[in-house]
């Protein structure tokens, strides 16, 4: 009865079908395998890839300023703060989901040494200034609900940076070498004049003295009528932007697509493979926006999205924000209440 029952378990446990056993290395197989594989790499190289490509298209944007500028605009040179100084438009087109019930802020600096930002105080006036990595990720905030509204100076210090900060002045570490301060002040129950004014004591320096005036921010690639551009502009951004340690086993799968921290090589792409990633690359932006549905708690038909604070490996969402809703904050700090009634 024993052995019976044994050599019965071994039989059960070998009716399972493993398809790779029995799948042959045909060249139907091979091409189906490429494209699927270029298809899955696609997706997950846009997911993941995408806020950089963003951060480095909005630090040329934003440091790149009319004239003459319009009132709502808040572009400003390269490490100098920029305030609008009326409220958002329907024709204010830089931000994509502005509210009009605060004055932006935004400042691009490029960390060659540690920058100090200095505020005033606010007299519980609410204000916010969000410090973003190049990978739209939030790593602090200056404001009413964490520093408070009293006058104060923070630096922010780039990655290995080890000297000294004068007294006073609070040390914010940031992981890149650029970061994009973006801030809110409210407008209501102020005069115009008064919030001028509060802007104009707001001030950006570098811990040496004045900012250079001749530091430029180098193009991205142009990439127009280039069908793998997203790609080029991810391997370019790549090159100041060390892809963090704990993504290392992600991005060392790109190598199959090209990619690869020496840049993207897409000349030994298969033609089955190139099919595939074209694919991906397409449906990555629906993949981001339907983070929605595995990140948002639905209420009396509003979604509540949560986990800006902490992206963790939610890349697609991490994407989505840094897409159609840039610079959104955690909700230590805002909630965003979105509804979708019709198609």
């Amino acid at each position: 009865m024993l052995l019976s029952t044994l050599f019965t378990s071994l039989a059960a446990a070998t009716t399972y079908e493993d398809k790779l056993l029995t799948t042959p290395a045909s060249p139907e197989v091979l091409a189906k395998g490429l494209e699927a594989d270029g298809y899955a790499l696609g997706v997950s190289v846009y997911a993941w890839g995408y806020p950089l490509v963003r951060m480095e298209r909005i630090a040329r944007e934003y440091t790149d300023v009319p004239s003459p500028k319009p009132a709502t605009s808040y572009r400003a040179p390269l490490d100098q703060m920029g305030w609008a100084t009326e409220l958002a438009t329907p024709a204010a087109k830089d931000m994509p989901t502005a509210n009009n019930d605060t004055y932006y802020l935004s400042a691009i600096i490029f960390l060659d040494e540690p920058y100090i930002i200095s505020v005033p105080d606010t007299n519980d006036r609410y204000y916010v200034i969000d410090v973003f990595n190049m990978w739209q990720e939030l790593e602090h905030y200056i404001g009413r609900r964490t520093t408070g509204t009293k006058a104060g100076r923070f630096a922010i210090v780039p990655p290995g940076w080890t000297g000294q900060l004068p007294e006073g002045v609070k040390r914010l570490d940031v992981s890149t070498n650029k970061v994009w301060l973006w801030g809110r002040l409210r407008a209501g129950g102020a005069t115009q004049e008064a919030i001028s004014n509060l802007q104009s004591q707001c001030h950006l320096r570098p811990l040496s003295g004045k900012p250079s005036t001749t530091k430029k921010l180098e193009p991205l690639p142009d990439i127009a009528g280039d069908d793998l551009g997203f790609l080029k502009q991810l391997a370019f951004a790549l090159k100041s932007n060390k892809v963090k340690p704990v993504d290392q086993a992600l991005f060392g799968q790109f190598s199959r697509i090209g990619l690869t921290a020496a840049g993207f090589d897409p000349s030994k792409l298969r033609p089955e493979m190139r099919r595939g990633l074209l694919r991906g690359l397409a449906d990555g932006p629906a993949v981001a926006i339907s983070s929605f549905a595995s990140t948002a708690v639905r209420r009396n038909g509003w979604d509540w999205v949560t986990g800006m604070d902490d992206f963790g490996f939610n890349y697609p969402l991490r994407a989505m924000v840094a897409g159609p809703y840039l610079g959104g904050q955690g909700e230590k700090e805002a909630m965003y209440p979105i509804r979708y009634t019709d198609s």
